[in-house]
């Protein structure tokens, strides 16, 4: 019976700090042609960041591959930054193109 109310209360404890541990919580989303054909960063409490791909990479092809890397490497950035990739999200996929991706991260506060 002890080792019954010892084992609950060690999962009792181990669920309230499961619990207790917060997030920071940022999103990339990348809009490509036609759109605005730009990566943008938001994150509570900073200033957005936003890189305008058509005056990186210069050519007015849809989806290039260049757009890709970019996004990507943001990605593969702030992983290296500690973050987790939590979900992705391509909206209006249609005909090999997508109107919007989203990345969501996280990382705990510190």
């Amino acid at each position: 019976m002890r080792q019954i109310i010892a084992l609950v209360w060690m999962l009792a404890a181990a669920g309230s700090f499961a619990q207790s541990e917060v997030h920071d919580y940022l999103l990339i989303t990348y809009r490509p042609f036609p759109m605005d054909r730009v990566i943008v960063v938001d994150r509570e409490g900073e200033p957005r960041r936003s890189i305008d791909l058509l005056a990186l990479n210069g050519d007015r092809i849809a989806d290039t591959p260049k757009d890709h890397a970019v996004a990507l490497a943001l990605v593969s950035e702030y992983e290296t930054g500690g973050w987790e990739l939590v979900n992705f999200n391509a909206y209006g996929v249609g005909e090999n193109k997508a109107e919007r991706m989203v990345w969501l991260m996280r990382k705990p506060k510190q």
